[in-house]
């Protein structure tokens, strides 16, 4: 029985970065076809509301999902790419305990709106009529 030969460094690099690339693209797509989702059916409903007087069915739900896929693909990309805004007034300035400070000040305050956050979306979801 033969071993399969080890894939060298360079070439599993370079897979990766052609992975990397294509989930890349793939991610753009997405945002940009959920993005032009957006815009059209929030078109098409000032549309027929003006014409017809009347909302289409389901418009602020499509719209509202479409929105979630261009924050998060976006998100992927910019932090992908380093373009990600990050406060650093005074983060990168001082002894080394301020600079923890700052950081450990800036991960717990995170930490606590996600929290925030998901207990919200989870009490929202407890109260919803269909779930009495």
């Amino acid at each position: 029985m033969t071993d399969a030969p080890a894939l060298s460094p360079s070439t599993a690099t370079r897979v990766l970065g052609d992975v990397s690339k294509f989930v890349a693209r793939v991610a753009t797509v997405i945002a940009v076809i959920a993005g032009a989702v957006i815009f059209g059916v929030v078109f098409a409903n000032v549309i027929d509301r003006q014409l017809v007087g009347q909302s289409i069915l389901g418009v602020i739900d499509i719209s509202s999902f479409a929105f979630l896929w261009v924050i998060w693909m976006g998100v992927s990309l910019a932090v992908r790419r380093g373009a990600v805004t990050v406060f650093t007034f005074g983060a990168n300035y001082g002894p080394w305990w301020w600079r923890a400070g700052i950081r450990g000040l800036a991960h717990g305050a995170l930490a606590i709106y996600l929290g925030y956050a998901c207990w919200r979306s989870i009490a929202r979801w407890l109260t919803l009529p269909s779930l009495a």
